[in-house]
């Protein structure tokens, strides 16, 4: 059976990380992760929003360089971010850093 794999496009806009770029034109990136008390971003996105792997919004920003973990329990969460025109997607992770 044949299998389609590709990307969406509406309204011009890519859905996805591809051709996304941060600083200097290096791909765009989440630093640290997984991270205990902030995910920095390798450069400034016009706005974000924090789901937690039920898909439910958690947290949401515009304009900035991080976002705070404090509040949050540990676990997985997933990113959407806007740089300019296109969006990305990425998977971020949450540790209290205790051992």
């Amino acid at each position: 059976f044949p299998v389609t794999i590709g990307c969406v496009i509406t309204d011009s806009v890519w859905l996805g990380v591809a051709g996304i770029e941060g600083l200097n034109g290096k791909p765009f990136e989440v630093f640290p992760n997984p991270a205990t008390e902030y995910l920095y971003f390798n450069t400034k996105v016009d706005e974000w929003k924090l789901f937690d792997i039920k898909s439910r919004l958690i947290d949401q920003g515009e304009d900035t360089g991080f976002i705070s973990f404090l509040s949050l329990a540990d676990g997985t969460y997933y990113l959407r971010y806007r740089v300019g025109n296109a969006y990305g997607f990425t998977k971020a992770i949450k540790l209290s850093g205790e051992k």
